[in-house]
Order: structure tokens, then sequence, then C-alpha cells
């Protein structure tokens, strides 16, 4: 691939003609070198450090090509001469977690979201996902629901933050998260995978991965518990704002994650099989309850 790579870009060309001429303008095209390990290390330190420059980052994600590219016209081409698009964003996501960025990938994940819950002043319709935004106005220019950033949105979060890794285990459940600083859980609830359904919780303090599957691995230092079956839809949890993962083990011995997001510490109310109890929970703080058993 090295015939491929401009030296004086730092990057890698777009294209080659038949009369060996090539097309080297620099563009947000690079993700993709950097994404499936085409770039080595350090060409993918350069290529993500220039694509994280002002006239490539928005507010609702990446351009396609930089504001100082003489082809710059941001509400042409359906966005590709500098429009943003929500999916090359989340590609970037993955690039910048796989590569030591996981904090400035979930920057990228609540613009992204933002952008979609912005409603008149985006031109969105708050919980649908836009196609692509006007690169100057960062104003929605395609399909108010696009039948494609949904499911890359979850991609992005399940690969990088949720740790789903199946590539080195050719297909098997493999947990690798990515923890952003500050981050106390993460947690997956009914999770397809290979043909059946995952349900974990990662404690990243204490390096535990709570399941209910037994074919679950996991990088370390993180060790997998195995939890019982899934009972999280038996619990009701008050207000919405928090979480809560279920699971019963052999002999009675239930376990209840509770979780909360890291706006606001909480009260909870947690309900489970007619009991009933109060859980005080500090911002993006995880608790567990286990009831039952001797």
């Amino acid at each position: 691939m090295s015939y491929l790579f401009d030296d004086d870009t730092g990057a890698f060309v777009l294209n080659i003609d038949q009369n060996g001429d090539f097309q080297d303008s620099f563009t947000a095209d690079e993700i993709f070198p950097v994404l499936f390990n085409v770039a080595d290390a350090g060409e993918r330190d350069v290529i993500l450090k220039r694509l994280s420059e002002s006239d490539f980052t928005t507010p609702v994600g990446l351009r396609t090509i930089s504001t100082a590219d003489p082809w710059y016209f941001p509400s042409f081409g359906v966005g590709l001469l500098g429009g943003v698009w929500p999916d090359l964003t989340l590609w970037y996501v993955v690039a910048l977690a796989r590569n030591g960025g996981i904090d400035e990938g979930v920057g990228f994940l609540d613009r992204i979201y933002e952008a979609m819950e912005g409603g008149s002043p985006r031109n969105t319709v708050p919980g649908e996902f836009a196609e692509w935004f006007d690169g100057g106005s960062l104003t929605n220019r395609g399909m108010y629901l696009s039948p494609w950033t949904g499911a890359k949105y979850l991609w992005a979060v399940a690969e990088t933050i949720g740790g789903f890794d199946g590539y080195r285990t050719s297909g098997r459940p493999h947990l690798n998260p990515l923890r952003p600083t500050g981050w106390n859980w993460v947690a997956g609830v009914n999770v397809r995978w290979g043909g059946k359904r995952c349900t974990y919780v990662v404690d990243f303090e204490r390096a535990t991965i709570s399941t209910n599957s037994p074919d679950l691995s996991a990088e370390e230092p993180y060790h997998i518990v195995d939890a019982g079956r899934d009972v999280s839809d038996e619990v009701t949890v008050s207000p919405v704002e928090i979480g809560a993962v279920a699971f019963e083990a052999p002999g009675g011995i239930f376990t209840i994650f509770v979780l909360n997001d890291d706006e606001e510490e909480r009260d909870s109310i947690v309900e489970f099989r007619g009991s009933t109890r109060r859980v005080e929970l500090a911002k993006g703080a995880i608790e567990s309850l286990v009831i039952g058993g001797r």
C-alpha cells in the first residue's frame, strides 16, 4: 500500500488515474485507512490529529472536507463537499476510540445526539437522526430520519464503550470495554450476539463484568462473574433516569444493579417481586442490591 501514501500530506491519496496522476486532497476519507488498520500507528496519529482541527470539526460532527479546500461547498453534493454526515462522524468516533481517544470519541457521540435533539434550530426531529447537515449553517439538509444512522450509533457505542469485540474470537462474545474518564459503569441488556442474547454489567472500578452469558470472555484486567439468569424485566425503578439490571443465580439469590447517569445525585425506588428498596445514588454511580440466599 506504500504507493498510495503521500509523504507531502502525511496521508493516503484519494485515487490514481491510468496516467499515474493522483488526487492528494486531504479529506475525511482518510478515516478508512485508520479504521481498518491500513495506516501504521504513526500515520493513524497524524490523520486523526489533522481531522480534529477546526476546519473539519463542528458542533454537529465532522465535515467531509476542510473549509480551506478549494472545493469546499458545504450545501452542495449531498454534503460530500464540506457537509457533515453523522455516519462519517461515527466512523471517526470508533477510530478515535481504538487509538487512545475514547474521551474525544464520546464527545462526538454527544454532538451527534444533541444535534438530533436540537429540533427547529437544527431542522431535526427530536428522536430521529438526520441524514446530513450543511457544513456552514449546521442545519439538516437531508432526510429527517436517516435509515442508517441509528444502527451505526448503536454499533459505535457497542464496539467502544460497550466493549464488544468478536473479531478475535471467531464470533464468540468477547468484551474489551474502553472506559471514558469519570465513567463508573456500562451495561447492555438483551444484546443480540450469534443468534443468542447477552446481558452484562461492567463495573469499571472493580474490574468485574456480571453476565448471564456462559460464553462471554473479556480482556484483562476484567473478571467475568456468572450472575445467572437475566430477570431485568421484573424490576421497576424510578425516576426514569435510573437504570436497573437484575440477575437470578442458583439458590434464589438475586442481584440488582442500580445505575445512575452522571447528571445529578438521585434517590431511587426499586421494586422487585413485591419488595421495595430505596437507594441513594451519587452522580454516575453503580450500586448493587443482593436479595435472598443465606
